[in-house]
Formats: C-alpha cells, structure tokens, sequence
C-alpha cells in the first residue's frame, strides 16, 4: 500500500482502502488501519471505499477492530465511497447500522 493513500484533513485522517484483491496490500491497509486507531492523535477515521470492488469478511473484521479502538478514546470512525455491491455486503452484514457510512469522502469531512 502506498502512503499516498493516506491523507491528514484538520482534525480527521482518511485512509483508501486497497482496489487489489491480493492478500498483502490488504494485510499492510488494516496494519496501517489499526495503528491509525490505536494513535490518539486523529479524532476523526475515515475509511475511502470508493475504489473497492471486493470486500471479504476479514476485511470488515478489521474496520470493526478500528471502530472499536477508536470508539474506545472518543474518536469517531466512518466509511465513506462505497459503491452498491460493496454497500450490499454491508447491508447484509448488518455492518450499515454500526458504521456512520457516507457517500463520499468529502461528505465524512463534512459530518459532525
């Protein structure tokens, strides 16, 4: 995963999720995602699917991790950029109702 794709913004930090299905891109996304939670330094998390064809249920095993640390220092954890298909695995997993989900990134920014 390349550190461009992660993006300091005030107070918040936004992190795009790997487009490749590949097991190391994803492994080295939710290594950087969990020290981004466990680092107080952000208030606000925001996870970029907007380029996220396929999403695995170990995958949203690692958001879950990431909101719960965040949730646990007052911190705030938010998806933002999910298309349909990816959006329909969240519905499905009932993982709609736990993360605030917006439709794009610049959307997450704005939220309160």
């Amino acid at each position: 995963m390349d550190l461009s794709e992660v993006r300091k913004v005030g107070d918040a930090v936004v992190i795009a999720f790997p487009e490749s299905r590949a097991e190391e891109p994803r492994r080295v996304f939710h290594d950087l995602l969990k020290a981004l939670a466990e680092d107080k330094a952000y208030k606000r998390i925001i996870v970029d699917l907007s380029k996220v064809s396929w999403f695995s249920s170990l995958d949203i095993g690692g958001l879950v991790f990431a909101y719960r640390e965040a949730q646990g220092h007052d911190g705030t954890f938010m998806v933002a950029g999910a298309g349909p298909r990816i959006q329909g695995i969240f519905g499905a997993t009932r993982m709609d109702t736990v993360f605030p989900m917006y439709p794009t990134v610049e959307d997450a920014l704005s939220a309160e």
